[in-house]
């Protein structure tokens, strides 16, 4: 109730309850991540010529918009004290990031990817620099992996990996993925905070992932970890989330809360693809995400908030307006965060909001 009336306070609406269709799995009462309201989503990711190509997109840029040539480049040239720093100027709970995206470009040196993909791993391992970083500023990191990945595959790709197997309830695919996240698990174990598992409702992943061996192989090397899903939480995590695209809705009145995690992409794409000459490439103005931050904050009951999509260049600059939106949107939540962020005690039965002007 507190979040809605500082909601009300700040805009003058009030908000409309209505039942949700995302369900939950409950997990522990005192998880960090169902106290969390704010984080930030980062898609920092190398992918090939094939996947332009292909998808028509490209992936992490520089500030000229030019594209990295190797996935060591992008990985080496990480900076993650100074990604960390912009965290805390941002003021957000915990970051979403990517450990791989598209055609499968590993962050760090991954034995299970080099066997079936060979020069789709990294020599250096950037997400134990990003769990370093992030930590030393009291701040958590919610580790981005797909257990479908392979549907963005190349034919070469996902013959290598028998992403179209079918054989046994695609059993090589299963296997395969479970290797590389028990790999995975085992490398980080309980440093990485949470897992977001994307694309859980896609057809591919209902259809072909053995979602209950996943879980298993996460949890048995990370222990109780937090598990989320970019869909419904029915498909063997703790929490659902929705995405909620990178389409452009400037009307806050537009705007539905849920009791999940809402991501939210700020700037043109989920990767940074704007040059740096370009216009401002910010889609919300810090006082639009703070209405919307404070609306999901007084809906949310399944933990992670709202959390923003936007991502540096590989140098580590961000795209023109895209940082500086968000720390002004720190210092406006600034006065009001104890209402906004930290009021845990509070549990509220899942709904969604809509606001009424």
């Amino acid at each position: 109730i507190g979040r809605i009336i500082t909601f009300a306070l700040l805009t003058g609406s009030t908000c409309m309850l209505l039942v949700s269709h995302f369900p939950v799995q409950a997990a522990s009462e005192d998880s960090w991540y169902l106290k969390a309201k704010y984080g930030l989503y980062v898609t920092y990711q190398y992918n090939d010529a094939d996947w332009v190509t292909q998808t028509g997109f490209g992936y992490t840029c520089y500030p000229d918009g030019k594209l990295t040539q190797s996935v060591n480049e992008l990985a080496n040239a990480f900076d993650a004290d100074i990604f960390a720093q912009d965290c805390v100027d941002m003021g957000v709970q915990y970051v979403t990031f990517t450990a791989y995206h598209g055609h499968m470009y590993v962050l760090y040196p991954s034995t299970v990817i080099e066997s079936k993909l060979p020069g789709h791993t990294a020599d250096r391992d950037m997400i134990r620099s990003l769990i370093d970083a992030l930590h030393a500023k009291d701040i958590k990191l919610q580790l981005y992996i797909h257990a479908s990945i392979g549907d963005s595959f190349t034919a070469e790709q996902k013959a290598a990996t028998s992403y179209d197997d079918a054989t046994g309830n695609y059993k090589k695919w299963n296997d395969f993925i479970n290797a590389f996240f028990d790999e995975l698990s085992k490398r980080y174990g309980s440093e990485i905070d949470s897992y977001y598992i994307d694309m859980i409702s896609s057809p591919d992943y209902l259809n072909r992932v053995d979602a209950q061996r996943i879980r298993n192989t996460l949890r048995k090397n990370s222990g109780n970890v937090t598990i989320a899903g970019n869909g419904n939480a029915e498909t063997a995590v703790d929490y659902g989330s929705r995405e909620d695209g990178n389409y452009y809705l400037p009307d806050i009145r537009s705007r539905i809360t849920y009791p999940t995690q809402t991501v939210l992409c700020q700037s043109n794409l989920w990767w940074a693809s704007v040059p740096s000459s370009a216009g401002n490439a910010a889609k919300y103005t810090p006082e639009h995400l703070l209405q919307y931050l404070v609306m999901t904050a007084g809906t949310n009951s399944a933990g992670g908030g709202l959390a923003l999509g936007a991502t540096p260049y590989v140098t580590g600059e961000w795209e023109p307006g895209v940082k500086e939106s968000l720390v002004n949107l720190n210092h406006l939540l600034t006065p009001i965060n104890e209402s906004v962020l930290n009021r845990s005690e509070e549990r509220r039965v899942g709904k969604e909001c809509r606001s009424r002007w």
